[in-house]
C-alpha cells in the first residue's frame, strides 16, 4: 500500500504498476524490497523478510519534496487574468451589440413611419443598412455571449485549481487555458 495514489510501485526493481495495487502480491520467500516513486515526492522504500506461507502488509509512505505542491502563482495568475480580460472584452462587445440594437430600432421605426417594408432582396439603401446593422448586432451579441461563457469557465477553473492545489501537499492538478476562434476554456487534468 502506497500513501499516494498513482505512485509507481516496484518489487525488487520490477514494476508492479501504479498504486493502489489490485489485490495481493505473491512473492518468493526471502528478503524483498518494495519501492514507490512519484513526481514531487521523495521515493519510499520498505524491506521485508518473507517466510514461506506467511503474509505481510507493506506500507510505503511518500513524503512531498520541499518546495513542491501548493498553488503555482503563475498558473493561477494566468487563469484569473485571462478570465478577467475575457470578461471585459465580453462586456465591451455586449455594449457594442446594444448600440447596434438601438440603431436597428431607429431604422425600423423610420421605415415604419414611412410605411415602407424591406423584403429580403431589397436593394434600397435604408433596407441594406438595416440588414447590415442587424447582422453586426447579432455577430457582436454572439461573440459577447461566447466570451462571457469563456470568462466564466476560466474564472471557475482558476478557483478550482487554487482550491485543489492549496489542499494538496504535492502537485495534483494541471490547468491549461486554451482559446481558439470558436471557443475557449480550461483543460483541467490530474487526480482529486
Amino acid at each position: 500500500r502506497a500513501s499516494v495514489d498513482g505512485a509507481h510501485v516496484s518489487l525488487d526493481g520490477k514494476s508492479l504498476g501504479p498504486a493502489p495495487l489490485k489485490g495481493s502480491v505473491f512473492v518468493e520467500p526471502g528478503h524483498r524490497v518494495f519501492t514507490a516513486t512519484r513526481e514531487g515526492y521523495e521515493p519510499a522504500r520498505s524491506e521485508v523478510d518473507v517466510k514461506k506461507g506467511a503474509s505481510a502488509e507493506v506500507s510505503l509512505e511518500l513524503v512531498a519534496k520541499e518546495g513542491s505542491g501548493g498553488v503555482n502563482p503563475v498558473v493561477a495568475g494566468i487563469g484569473f487574468g485571462l478570465g478577467a480580460a475575457t470578461g471585459i472584452v465580453a462586456g465591451v462587445l455586449g455594449g457594442m451589440s446594444a448600440s447596434k440594437k438601438s440603431r436597428e430600432d431607429e431604422l425600423a421605426a423610420e421605415l415604419d413611419v414611412a410605411g415602407a417594408s424591406c423584403p429580403s432582396n431589397s436593394t434600397a439603401s435604408n433596407c441594406v443598412e438595416l440588414r447590415d446593422v442587424a447582422s453586426a448586432k447579432d455577430t457582436l451579441q454572439n461573440a459577447a455571449v461566447g466570451l462571457g461563457i469563456a470568462a466564466g469557465v476560466l474564472t471557475v477553473g482558476s478557483i478550482i485549481y487554487t482550491a485543489v492545489a492549496a489542499s494538496q501537499s504535492a502537485p495534483a492538478v494541471a490547468v491549461v487555458p486554451w482559446a481558439d476562434p470558436q471557443s475557449g476554456g480550461l483543460a483541467l487534468t490530474g487526480s482529486f
